[in-house]
C-alpha cells in the first residue's frame, strides 16, 4: 500500500467542515494489553490508532491511495509488516492507523475494556506513523558511567522489541553490532508489574 494513505485523514481531521459536521461520541481508552485506542464519531466511523504490529493483525482490508478499500492480501500484509520493522529499527515508535465503518450507536459499545479488542477487529488499514522520541542527551553518558562502575543497566519499556533494541544500541546499553539474542526482552505479565 502507498505510504500516502494517511494524507486523506490528516486533511480530513484538520478541516473545519469535518469538525462542524462530525462529533465525537465515544472513546475506547488505551489499554496496555490491547495497545490501541479508538474514537467513535457521529459519521458512524471508529478511528483507531495503536501499536502497528498489533493493528495489522486486526485488519482485514486496506485503503488504497485513491480511497478504494480492498481485501488485504498476504503480500500487502507482508509489505506493511516489513515497513513496520524497518521503521522500528531506526528507531521510531510506530503506530498503525485504521478505521471501521458503519458502527452502531455509542450506547451499544461495551464499557468493559476487556471487550474493546473485539470491537477493534476486521478493520480497514489506513497507514503508518513513525514517531521519533530521542533519548535525552545525558542518557548515553550516564549509561557509560554506570557500565564503568560495574552497574548493569536494564531498560524497561512498552516499545516493541525492535524499537527497544535499536534505542538500547543508540544510548549504549548494547554496543552496535552486538548479538542481542536472548538478551533483549523478557515479557512480564500484568501480575508481575
Amino acid at each position: 500500500p502507498p505510504r500516502s494513505t494517511l494524507f486523506p485523514y490528516t486533511t480530513l481531521f484538520r478541516s473545519n467542515k469535518y469538525h462542524a459536521e462530525t462529533a465525537l461520541e465515544a472513546t475506547l481508552e488505551f489499554v496496555r494489553d490491547r495497545k490501541s485506542m479508538s474514537v467513535l464519531c457521529s459519521d458512524r466511523t471508529l478511528y483507531i490508532k495503536g501499536a502497528a504490529e498489533i493493528m495489522l493483525e486486526r485488519c482485514s482490508e486496506v485503503m488504497l491511495e485513491d480511497g478504494k478499500v480492498v481485501k488485504m492480501s498476504a503480500a500487502m500484509r507482508k509489505t506493511i509488516g516489513d515497513q513496520i520493522l524497518e521503521m522500528a529499527g531506526r528507531p521510531l515508535r510506530v503506530l498503525g492507523l485504521a478505521v471501521k465503518k458503519s458502527m452502531g450507536p455509542a450506547d451499544k459499545l461495551p464499557t468493559d475494556s476487556s471487550k474493546f479488542a473485539d470491537i477493534e477487529s476486521s478493520m480497514i488499514w489506513t497507514g503508518l506513523v513513525g514517531i521519533k522520541d530521542p533519548a535525552r542527551p545525558e542518557v548515553a553518558p550516564a549509561i557509560a558511567m554506570c557500565k564503568e562502575a560495574g552497574i548493569r543497566v536494564i531498560m524497561i519499556t512498552g516499545d516493541n522489541e525492535i524499537t527497544a533494541e535499536a534505542i538500547s544500541k543508540e544510548v549504549g546499553i548494547f554496543e552496535p553490532g552486538e548479538d542481542t539474542t536472548d538478551k533483549v526482552f523478557i515479557k512480564i505479565g500484568r501480575a508481575h508489574v
